[in-house]
């Protein structure tokens, strides 16, 4: 990942979380937003996104949480967006960059929370391109960070258009993800990403994925994955998470894990975010290109 230089202490590269999920993702995260935040800050992160799905419940209980503990808090959500046919088009995870990213990532989980029935949602490309009658000043999402999440099927043409999609929609705002499980076939997966993101010119973002604070957290995780998919955990099978790597890892575990990722000195961050008024967190250290 990063290479220690000369006159550099020799320790872990900074490290801020941005693709994170807790119990308020139903059925799928195994800690609280609290746990998560108590467990980055031990571990020394430089930030912390809290991205649920399609919702920011669990904010007010991270940001809390995070000014007792010293941490940079960032509040986004994970978005599913799909095509005027009900086609999925690709996953986003939006990160508020200030006031009005927090107002339109809001409004855009309104909007599609109201379209469906209660536990779902409606999310379409068109919210975010401006093309949504009464909330066409959602165009490009103002305020906040797009971050593309491939599925772990896509392939590199596919995710060549929804990087390029993003950087037209997103300018100098577009990321794409790069989670890193340490799951079968993860190599591939990781080649397709970093194979699109060259192509199409957008930078990547190392991420953990994480679901739980701690590993030993894991049958929750499986119990969790069972109800949802209706079963018992002993027949849940290949339905559950194959390890339990999707947690927030420690930043000397991450650097070998991610040694394609050049450092990134901390005065020369690509962009800010910020987490509170006045509170501004760096989020460059993250970056793999």
């Amino acid at each position: 990942m990063y290479r220690i230089v000369a006159g550099e202490p020799d320790e872990p590269p900074p490290y801020a979380e941005l693709y994170c999920r807790s119990n308020f993702t139903f059925l799928t995260g195994a800690a609280q937003p609290e746990d998560l935040v108590e467990r980055a800050a031990a571990k020394m992160y430089s930030a912390l996104a809290l991205t649920d799905e399609c919702t920011v419940s669990g904010v007010v209980r991270g940001h809390l949480s995070a000014r007792e503990n010293g941490l940079h808090f960032i509040v986004g959500s994970e978005i599913l967006l799909t095509t005027a046919s009900g086609t999925s088009f690709a996953r986003v995870v939006f990160l508020a960059q200030d006031r009005l990213g927090y107002g339109n990532l809001c409004e855009l989980i309104t909007l599609a929370r109201c379209r469906a029935p209660k536990g779902s949602y409606l999310a379409q490309v068109a919210d975010v391109e401006g093309k949504t009658s009464k909330a066409t000043h959602l165009v490009g999402m103002t305020g906040c960070l797009a971050l593309v999440l491939p599925d772990r099927q896509v392939t590199v043409e596919a995710l060549f258009a929804q990087c390029m999609w993003a950087r037209t929609w997103f300018p100098d705002r577009a990321w794409v993800l790069a989670p890193r499980t340490l799951a079968a076939g993860e190599d591939l997966y990781l080649w397709t990403i970093e194979q699109a993101a060259a192509r199409s010119g957008i930078r990547v973002a190392a991420t953990c994925s994480p679901l739980m604070h701690t590993r030993f957290a894991k049958p929750i995780l499986d119990t969790l994955t069972a109800v949802r998919h209706g079963c018992t955990v002993a027949n849940a099978g290949l339905r559950r998470y194959a390890n339990s790597q999707n947690y927030l890892r420690g930043r000397a575990m991450l650097e070998q894990e991610f040694p394609e990722c050049p450092r990134r000195s901390r005065s020369e961050p690509p962009g800010r975010l910020r987490s509170e008024p006045g509170v501004e967190a760096d989020f460059a250290m993250v970056g793999c290109g």
